[in-house]
């Protein structure tokens, strides 16, 4: 359990999804490229119900109704296996190959954008070493920003909703590295 508070954190180290895991057991990252400074993003959002009698002007409890966590990245590589990545899409979507000399082709529909479950992570500094935020079971929300400016990078934004990962395993999880 823990005992002392920390410092104050700053910044991102990585953003990618964790191929071939169980749960949380195993797999291999793979990073989706450089992130903005405001990187990730979590928002847990929920609905509470209130109740309460005509006996008493306070509150006699609150219980969740509902609870959902999202998870938006801000990305700075935004090649486009990244951009298929970011908007949930099989590997069939994307055809060609920049370093084989062919064109890259990046088919877009209704059909395939969302339709990949992933699970992500994000890496910041934590306490002592690093801090890991993964979620299992993740779907790409309906949409992306894909801004191209003149004057700076180009940038990819997405955001993915955490889905229940079935019974006994988190749908998120924080871990912080003890060396």
């Amino acid at each position: 359990m823990a005992t002392v508070r920390t410092p104050v954190l700053s910044g991102i180290t990585e953003f990618g999804e964790v191929t071939g895991a169980t749960n949380y057991a195993g797999g291999t990252d793979v990073p989706y490229g450089a992130t903005e400074r405001n990187g990730v993003t979590i928002v847990i959002t929920g609905e509470d119900v209130d109740v309460q009698s005509g006996q008493n002007l306070v509150l006699e409890d609150s219980f969740a109704s509902a609870r959902s966590i999202e998870m938006t990245a801000r990305l700075q590589h935004v090649g486009l296996m990244n951009v298929r990545d970011a908007l949930g899409m099989p590997a069939s979507a994307l055809a060609g190959d920049l370093s084989m000399a062919t064109d890259e082709v990046l088919g877009l529909n209704g059909t395939n954008m969302g339709s990949e479950t992933k699970h992500i992570y994000a890496l910041t500094p934590g306490p002592i070493s690093t801090r890991r935020l993964e979620a299992h079971n993740c779907k790409q929300r309906a949409g992306m920003t894909l801004e191209l400016a003149s004057n700076d990078y180009v940038r990819l934004e997405t955001t993915w909703t955490v889905i229940d990962a079935g019974s006994g395993v988190n749908e998120m999880q924080i871990t912080d590295a003890g060396t």
